[in-house]
């Protein structure tokens, strides 16, 4: 796409090493920028989350060394912690209640919800994570049954997603148990959280 539009081809910036997990709500991250390895603190964690933040970082770059515009690297650092706030972003392993830990995500797709049960389970142990989970009628529940069933989870709550365009949870307990895995429904989210 780019040679037909005689258009450069420009490569995320560069790191050194893996993010580091500095909890549910930021990873430290390296990054080459302006030439030097620089460290920031991304205010979304995984996998997914450092790419997008070696390629924003890199466009913010290759932006202002072609005069575009003047992004400090200050401002980048705040605006890599500040992401949720500033793009609206909900529902990426986002805490919201403490006790019991609650932690919404809204992984939507068979490599997202890979990337995110990856993520879970070097941060917190499956065997005492209550899944609870529905999914949209138009996505792939069979290939997310998969990755689910790898777990070795506490327990798993089917939920109703209030748009009334989710799957129904009878309906994804039966897929499940074609599977040979057990789970319970429930009629929406708050009341799946509360099982």
């Amino acid at each position: 796409v780019a040679a037909d539009r005689d258009a450069d081809v420009i490569e995320p910036a560069r790191s050194s090493r893996e993010p580091e997990l500095t909890g549910l709500e930021s990873m430290r991250i390296s990054l080459e920028v302006y030439g030097a390895e620089a460290q920031f603190d991304a205010g979304l964690i995984g996998g997914y989350q450092f790419a997008n933040a070696a390629l924003a970082v890199k466009a913010l770059e290759t932006l202002s060394g072609r005069g575009v515009v003047s992004i400090p690297g200050e401002a980048m650092r705040r605006g890599l912690m500040d992401v949720r706030r500033n793009a609206g972003i909900a529902g990426r392993l986002l805490p919201v209640e403490d006790n019991p830990e609650v932690v919404v995500d809204v992984a939507h797709n068979p490599d997202a919800v890979r990337s995110m049960l990856a993520l879970w389970s070097r941060i917190r142990k499956p065997e005492r994570t209550h899944l609870v989970f529905g999914m949209m009628k138009t996505k792939d529940l069979d290939a997310v049954l998969e990755l689910i069933d790898e777990y070795p989870w506490a327990g798993i709550v089917a939920v109703m997603a209030k748009n009334g365009l989710g799957t129904d949870p009878k309906d994804i307990a039966a897929k499940a148990g074609f599977r040979g895995m057990k789970l319970d429904t429930s009629v929406s989210v708050p009341e799946g959280v509360k099982q």
